[in-house]
């Protein structure tokens, strides 16, 4: 093989996992050049191909087909006619017929005129004349050593460039991303193909002490100058908000043609649209995959890795603010204002925590994968949207009795009337993937028409995470890999500046009253049910106290969401009523 590789010819290696377990790819293909002084490798095309040689290129009859079914069929299936010598690829592999190394054509065969062939009649390798179809292929000069960690390519000075990064924003994420730079710097550089070199950095605050060394980097006061002016590659944003110095910097680096990493999902859900629209008219990349589920790396998988299926449903707990809170309640039976306070002390919610507990930050998250899963923009303000204020320990108790856990779920669904998002508190069934998703964590479902369902977990905030993210994208910019902001060119988005259409379907529901214990109380609730069509399941009441309040829990048959919120008001219209009625939807899977 190194010989065939040394003489010029391309190799294509078959199906043997044994094949080159003595030597190894990288050592075939250091083979030296026959003719060469200077001992280099040659040049060879290496791809990966499925395309096996058949007994009719080998000059023989195919064997019996052991399935019973017609036999040889040629490379494009049933009807199509084998592509002999000269006239394309050769043809599939025959039952029976086992794989083997292709070679470029050798002097015995062409002195034969056919197949090399051992003592016992059994071809050593397969050797085709007809020359394989041109692709694009790999050229390799000096493969690299990756082994020891020496890449020549780092050597070369037209390929050892370094990819220079401004980073707008030191908070958390923001000395995180440099953490990780300065610390991985090796292991991102051969990963890479090039070094990753931070050249500048801005924030309000130069002598603030964020504990890490910033004198090698050219500061900037103000961030749009420095996307505008740093000598840079790439800005990365990671101001925060929807407007004001965040915008103005992602606009001045795109119009100044320099990459954009962001973990903003705030602005992308309010401008992902436009700024798409600028990068896409500069062929530059604008990369956020910081901006959705931390760690996760949920905006390439549904991007790229599911790229071949339509996805139908895409659903996910995005907040971790939120599931620490609900997951507290219901391990300790404390309320929600208790929790959140401890939440607040511990660093995972805001001095305001009104943007995690009140559902935005799921629905600007749910707005840029619902966008990517869908290729369709989705409008914010036509996202539906509701948080946990209101939730109990009572009904997180009630609940778990019942057989679900209280999650809040964002939820975008394709369906023939249009895309269904919503951000809400769901009752998930305890053989959920979402159900065992606790804590700080966060996990994303979706569901393609070839793969089924994908299940992604992982942490959802803090330095580490959000700064992995980060750095993820500019490796791929290192490499000169970059896709549509959105999947797809904005051109080819479908229903462009349509809003999502609220077609949420018949779902079943929890329903919790408040009601003063008397006589004649569950005919006034089941005669209002009856008037609005809404079908009772089950009921449950643990508790009489004649005279006082108890709380009544109602499992509601699938229904619409209008005869429920009808059915609801006239509830809480009822004198026997003492408290708002709580309703909670009872999540699918």
């Amino acid at each position: 093989m190194g010989r065939s590789l040394a003489a010029g010819h391309h190799v294509c290696l078959g199906a043997d996992s044994q094949a080159l377990r003595a030597h190894g790819l990288l050592g075939v293909l250091e083979t030296p050049d026959a003719g060469s002084q200077s001992g280099r490798g040659s040049r060879c095309g290496l791809w990966r191909t499925w395309r096996r040689p058949c007994a009719h290129c080998l000059g023989g009859k195919p064997p019996p087909d052991p399935s019973g079914r017609a036999q040889h069929q040629g490379l494009h299936g049933p009807g199509r006619r084998h592509r002999g010598p000269g006239r394309g690829p050769p043809g599939r592999l025959t039952p029976g017929v086992a794989p083997c190394l292709l070679f470029g054509p050798s002097n015995n065969q062409k002195e034969a005129g056919g197949p090399a062939v051992a003592k016992g009649g059994t071809p050593k390798a397969v050797f085709h004349a007809h020359p394989f179809p041109k692709r694009p292929t790999l050229r390799v000069s000096q493969p690299p050593d990756f082994r020891s960690g020496n890449d020549p390519r780092m050597k070369d000075p037209h390929k050892s460039a370094p990819l220079t990064v401004a980073v707008a924003g030191l908070g958390t994420v923001g000395v995180g991303t440099l953490r990780v730079l300065s610390d991985q710097a090796a292991l991102l550089a051969r990963r890479a193909g090039r070094p990753i070199v931070v050249t500048a950095v801005s924030a309000r605050d130069h002598n603030r002490d964020r504990g890490i060394d910033l004198s090698p980097y050219t500061w900037f006061t103000d961030p749009v100058t420095m996307a505008r002016e740093a000598e840079a590659d790439v800005v990365v944003e990671l101001i925060g908000g929807s407007e004001g110095a965040a915008r103005a910097t992602v606009e001045a680096a795109l119009e100044a043609g320099r990459h954009v990493v962001t973990a903003n999902k705030a602005l992308l859900a309010h401008h992902g649209l436009a700024l798409a629209q600028k990068a896409e008219a500069a062929d530059l990349g604008l990369f956020y995959e910081a901006a959705v589920a931390g760690g996760i790396p949920i905006i390439k998988a549904l991007r790229e890795g599911l790229a071949a299926n339509e996805i139908r449903s895409v659903q996910g707990i995005l907040n971790g603010t939120c599931n620490y809170i609900l997951t507290t309640m219901r391990e300790t039976g404390r309320d929600f204002d208790d929790v959140l306070v401890e939440a607040q002390d511990l660093g995972y919610a805001e001095a305001d925590p009104s943007f995690d507990i009140d559902g935005i930050d799921a629905a600007h998250k749910l707005t840029l994968l619902a966008s990517l899963a869908f290729r369709q923009p989705i409008d914010l303000a036509a996202v539906s949207v509701q948080g946990i204020r209101h939730l109990s320990a009572l009904d997180i108790r009630f609940a778990g009795e019942l057989g679900y856990r209280i999650k809040l779920l964002a939820t975008g669904e394709r369906r023939p009337e249009g895309v269904d998002c919503r951000v809400a508190p769901v009752m998930v069934p305890l053989d959920s993937p979402l159900a065992p998703v606790e804590g700080v964590y966060n996990a994303v479902v979706t569901e393609g028409d070839f793969v089924g369902r994908s299940v992604f977990q992982g942490r959802g905030a803090g330095a580490g995470p959000t700064a992995s993210a980060v750095v993820a994208d500019l490796v791929d910019l290192a490499c000169g890999r970059f896709a549509p902001t959105l999947g797809v060119a904005v051109a080819d988005l479908e229903q462009v500046g349509t809003n999502a259409a609220p077609c949420a379907p018949a779902e079943r529901y929890y329903v919790r009253l408040t009601v003063l214990d008397r006589p004649g109380v569950f005919a006034d609730i089941a005669g209002i049910l009856r008037d609005e069509h809404v079908s009772m399941e089950s009921i449950l009441q643990h508790d009489r106290d004649p005279g006082e309040t108890v709380p009544v829990v109602m499992i509601l048959h699938e229904t619409d969401e209008t005869p429920l919120a009808r059915a609801v008001s006239r509830l809480a219209s009822l004198e026997t009523v003492v408290a708002p009625p709580r309703v909670i939807r009872i999540g699918r899977c």
